[in-house]
Formats: structure tokens, C-alpha cells, sequence
């Protein structure tokens, strides 16, 4: 992140013009530039807990000084859709007094924020006697492909920090501050910055700029009137983007969307009918006051749902047609695959992530219902973080590791919503991004089932009755258990997701 980058004159490009000493704003007297970035965490994305991937970039036009000075400004919108604080004023009274921050989207009112408490204490004592009125600029750039947007994880004193930071110097560029998650051309973007000395009736300027880079798809990307972007075609965002096009599929009690690849067609008593394998669900404005109702946003309870990633990993393709690198653990119980007992943890795009067995539909709900989400992946590298909870829910986690079966059934309050938790043990290489299957579901051998030798095992007759017409909950030593498989009900039960509520709750009995 600190490794200084190569630039384009370095490469040999030949750009016009004379560039200032370090070819950065930081060329303009006065002007001083800090950062601070954010990078924490991996796939799969959960909301609250990462991946982080931003930061913020500060731009002092007047360096550290004491009494508030005008900086003269104008501005131009290519595109309206851009929030930047302070821009009617701009507009109006053509300056603004105080720092620069950009930052992503969802993070702008607490930069507004904090810039605003470090203008009251920077400019204090002029206040003391003169009244004082100013207002920051902050802008932003969207994040949320590469960033755990909506986590709001940038703090007030983040932003502080990269202000006091701000120097008259070479300027970081690349994945650094606000441009930390940007995408642009379809690669890795970022911050970048030049100058250029002019001279005007005999008298030598400095223009310069900084740029966040967030735009252009790859055939637009032109390089000294050279198109590039056309012949570096491989790997491409969008390609992703395209087969994995989410589409409106119904309304149900969520609305309900499908990704075009995943949707198949069926002859049922001689009609068509399409079926979605991979469910995305989203909030329908006209329930709003029943999801309220079922939610838990302002429960004193601290409720954590386990997301299966390892479970979605080992029930991958099974197919002889898939690679062997792309087959799951069920590609050998079928036997298509002698050594498909080590598999590779699914990607973050993987649509396996909302399939059926990965609780696909479970985990959306209750996300959007106001519970905290973890992954197994979090439990398995810090079991420590289930004691910060009052409540556990699983959902299929089938397949775990020692680390994480301990923690869960040390865990006073788990609600285990789908049978078949806590099944088969596995192994995880984090170098290699595998999991190794190690006993359990008939592995090693024919006759062992509970891999741990669970007590509390309700595999057998539960799992597969995914209709649910007699569902109920039963205790156990630490919590509660289900009977049947509630998936498919997850989007439409509301009982049912009023009775998950009250559990964790502790308002059922």
C-alpha cells in the first residue's frame, strides 16, 4: 500500500507539458494532501464485517492556517448523481473555507462531520473574536462492488487523521485513501494527480489537479490517443456482471429476483414454468410496517446468524462436466472424483451463495431483518466473538471445523433453525483457500454420521423435509432446534419469522 508507483513519464510515455517538482497538486503553494485508508477483511461479503476497502483523502488549499481564508472556487457536474457538500454555496457565494475530504458515498455525513469539528478547533481562536462561518467540502465516489459499503465503517477520527496528515509533498496515488475501492476501466483505480507549469505574459503558474478514479468501461480506456482498452480484453468486470444479470422473478411476501443463468424451464402438468435456483430477495416498501414487526433493529439483544460458507464450498458442483478444481465434496460421494475431498472455498460472485443448500434464502432474511451476520470463517479464526453475543443462530452449517463446533455448543443461547448443523468435520488450508473434508457423512468410513459424535444430531429424519407442514421447535442443552428444513419458507412465514424473533429474544418459552 506504501510502495511508491511507478508513473507514466517513469514508463516512458511521452506526456506534453512541464511538471511541477513532484507532478502533484501538492505543486500549488499551500496546498497540502493526506489520506488515511481502510483495508480489512476478505470475501464473502457480510454487511458490517467486510470486506473494508476505503478511506479518505484530504485536500488542505491553505495548509494549517489559524484565521479562515476564502478559497475561491468553482464547480462543474458532468453527472448529477454525485453527493458534495458545500456545492450551493460554491455556486452562490463562489469560495468555501476549510479542508477537501473524499470519501465513498455512504460515508459523507460523518466526514462532513468530523471536517466540521476540525474546523471549529482549528480556526478557534479567530472564532473567539470574529463570528465565523464555513463549510467543508466533501464528495464521494461510489465503493460497494469492492467495499462493505453499507457497513459505514469510516469514523470521525479516520477523518480527522487523514486531515492532520495533510503535507506539501508527493502525493500516494493508486489504492490509498477515498480511492481505495474504486474500479475504473474495469481495473484496480484509485487516486491520482499531476501538474503543469504554465507561463502567462511572463509569469510561471502551477495547475494541477487530484483525481479519484471510478469510471469507464474497458473498450473506452485511450492512452496518449491509443486505444488499449480495446485489445485487453481478458478478464473483464463486466463479463462477470453480464452472466450473473439479476432479473425481477415475483412478488412475494420480499421481492424476489433470480440471475438470469440460474433460471431453468419445466413442463409441469403440460405448462412451462420457470424455476430460480439462486433466490435474491429484497425489501417491498408496501410491508414495511410487518417487517418491522419481525425485525430485531431495536432488540437490547445481540444476535449473530452464522452464514455457511463452508457448507456452500462443499456443495459444489458435483458434474463431470465442471473442472475437478470446481467440484465439492458431493462430486465424490457420487463418486465422480477420487480426490474430491479437499475443495476450493467458494469466490464472493459464487451464485452458490444463495443457493437452496447454503440457506440461501435463511441468511438473506434475516440480514435484512436486522441480524448480525457472521461467516464461519469468522468463528473459525476468532471462536472468541460468539461470547460478544446473547444468541446464535445456525442455518445449514454442515460441515465445520473442530475450532467452530466448539464454540457454537459452548454458546449458552443457539438456535440451530436448520437440521443437519454441526455434521461433518472438515479442515481449512487459508493458504490454499481449501477445506478438507476429515470425518463425518459417512467419511472415512461407511458407518460413521455425526462426525463429532454429537448428541444433539437431528440429521436423520429432518433434513430433508423441506415442507415444513408440522414444523416445531424443541430444546436442547443450549437452545433450541427445528424438525424440518425451512428454506423455501424463509421469504414468505411470517409466523415463522416472528417465532425466530421471540427465541432470540428470550420471549418465548
Amino acid at each position: 500500500m506504501n510502495e511508491k508507483k511507478i508513473r507514466g513519464r517513469q514508463l516512458g510515455l511521452p506526456f506534453e507539458g512541464e511538471a511541477g517538482e513532484f507532478n502533484a497538486i501538492t505543486d500549488v503553494p499551500g496546498v497540502l494532501v493526506g489520506s488515511k485508508t481502510l483495508i480489512s477483511g476478505s470475501l464473502p461479503m457480510i454487511q458490517g464485517k467486510g470486506p473494508i476497502r476505503t478511506g479518505i483523502t484530504s485536500i488542505l488549499p491553505k495548509g494549517f492556517i489559524k484565521d479562515p481564508q476564502p478559497i475561491w472556487a468553482g464547480m462543474y457536474a458532468l453527472n448529477g448523481n454525485g453527493e458534495m457538500t458545500g456545492s450551493h454555496w460554491i455556486k452562490d457565494g463562489g469560495y468555501f473555507i476549510g479542508p477537501i475530504c473524499i470519501t465513498n458515498t455512504n460515508s459523507v455525513g460523518i466526514t462532513h462531520h468530523a471536517s466540521i469539528k476540525w474546523i471549529i478547533n482549528q480556526y478557534k481562536e479567530y472564532w473567539s473574536k470574529n463570528h465565523l462561518w464555513a463549510m467543508p467540502v466533501v464528495a464521494e465516489t461510489y465503493d460497494g462492488v469492492l467495499n462493505d459499503i453499507n457497513g459505514q465503517h469510516v469514523t470521525e477520527s479516520n477523518v480527522t487523521e487523514a486531515i492532520n496528515k495533510a503535507k506539501s509533498e508527493e502525493v500516494q496515488e493508486g489504492n490509498c485513501g477515498g480511492g481505495t475501492g474504486m474500479i475504473c476501466y474495469e481495473f484496480k483505480g484509485g487516486t491520482g494527480t499531476s501538474s503543469r507549469m504554465i507561463n502567462i505574459e511572463g509569469e510561471k503558474f502551477t495547475v494541477a489537479t487530484l483525481v479519484q478514479a471510478n469510471h469507464g468501461i474497458r473498450p473506452w480506456l485511450n492512452i496518449l490517443g491509443v486505444p488499449v482498452g480495446k485489445h485487453l480484453d481478458n478478464d473483464r468486470l463486466l463479463d462477470v456482471f453480464e452472466n450473473n444479470e439479476l432479473v425481477f422473478y415475483y412478488h412475494d411476501f420480499f421481492d424476489v429476483y433470480c440471475f438470469k443463468k440460474d433460471i431453468t424451464y419445466q413442463i409441469q402438468e403440460g405448462k412451462l414454468v420457470s424455476k430460480c435456483w439462486s433466490s435474491a430477495i429484497a425489501l417491498n416498501l408496501n410491508n414495511m410496517d410487518i417487517y418491522d414487526e419481525i425485525a430485531i433493529l431495536n432488540e437490547t439483544q445481540k444476535v449473530a446468524v452464522v452464514y455457511p460458507v463452508f457448507t456452500a464450498s462443499a456443495y459444489q458442483g458435483s458434474s463431470a462436466i465442471i473442472p475437478a478444481e470446481e467440484r465439492g465434496f458431493y462430486a465424490y460421494y457420487q463418486g465422480r472424483c477420487d480426490d474430491c475431498t479437499t475443495v476450493k472455498i467458494i469466490s464472493e460472485n459464487n451464485s452458490q451463495k444463495l443457493a437452496y443448500t447454503a440457506s440461501g434464502m435463511g441468511i438473506q432474511v434475516l440480514s435484512l431483518l436486522g441480524y448480525t451476520i457472521l461467516s464461519d470463517i469468522d468463528i473459525d479464526q476468532n471462536p472468541d466473538m460468539l461470547k460478544e453475543f446473547d444468541a446464535v443462530v445456525m442455518l445449514h452449517n454442515e460441515y465445520v471445523t473442530r475450532t467452530m463446533f466448539n464454540a457454537v455448543t459452548d454458546h449458552l443461547n443457539v438456535l440451530y433453525l436448520y437440521p443437519n448443523a454441526l455434521y461433518a468435520e472438515i479442515e481449512v488450508d487459508y493458504i490454499d483457500n481449501t477445506i478438507t473434508l476429515i470425518r463425518g457423512h459417512s467419511y472415512p468410513e461407511p458407518e460413521i454420521t455425526n462426525g463429532f459424535g454429537w448428541e444433539f444430531d437431528n440429521t436423520h429424519p429432518y433434513e430433508f423435509d423441506s415442507k415444513c407442514l408440522d414444523m416445531k421447535f424443541y430444546q436442547i442443552k443450549n437452545g433450541w432446534m427445528t424438525n424440518c428444513y425451512p428454506d423455501l419458507l424463509m421469504k414468505e412465514d411470517i409466523v415463522l419469522l416472528g417465532k425466530i424473533k421471540n427465541i432470540v429474544s428470550k420471549n418465548d418459552s
